[in-house]
């Protein structure tokens, strides 16, 4: 059946690696990269694979010139497909390094994935991102009218450590509606 095949990518399994040839362990990882969120689910992307390296290319067949004319979401979603594939690339314990090729479209980042044939040390964290992946999901519903406790509001932006980065925290329903 179609639609059953159509999720196929989602039945990832992390226990099938090391049992793995090296080309497949690349498979793996793009599996994982595909999985990444885009705009509009466009999955606007191409990966060409070397003995030991990803390269994540645009597909401009599938942007989308109405919503997105200057490629913006089309890039953040390539991203996104880049941190999928790094976390599983962390996950399974392999070097890797992500090259950024600054050139005129179509832009390529490549993953050179070091110690792709060798044994691996696996991440035992059981609340690793890579466990994430196939269960996100995207909610386009109203956010509830739940609000937590003030003094916890209050807190969150001293939790932030960089000083390039502001935390504000929008309680006014008016300004909220106008930043929506």
């Amino acid at each position: 059946m179609k639609s059953q095949k159509n999720y196929s990518a989602w039945n990832v399994s992390s226990n099938v690696f090391e049992t793995s040839s090296p080309r497949e362990r690349m498979l793996l990882l793009v599996n994982y990269a595909i999985l990444a969120p885009s705009s509009h689910n466009s999955q606007p992307w191409k990966f060409l694979l070397s003995s030991d390296e990803i390269s994540i290319l645009p597909d401009l067949r599938r942007s989308l010139p109405r919503s997105d004319a200057n490629h913006r979401q089309l890039f953040i979603s390539l991203g996104c497909a880049v941190e999928n594939l790094i976390i599983a690339a962390d996950y399974y314990g392999l070097q890797y390094n992500v090259l950024f090729e600054n050139a005129p479209v179509p832009v390529v980042v490549r993953v050179r994935i070091e110690n792709l044939a060798s044994p691996f040390d696996r991440n035992a964290d059981s609340s690793h991102l890579v466990f994430s992946i196939p269960h996100r999901r995207v909610n386009r519903h109203r956010y509830s009218e739940f609000f937590h406790d003030a003094d916890f509001v209050k807190s969150i932006p001293s939790l932030n450590l960089r000083s390039d980065i502001k935390i504000y925290i929008v309680d006014d329903l008016s300004r909220r509606e106008a930043m929506s």
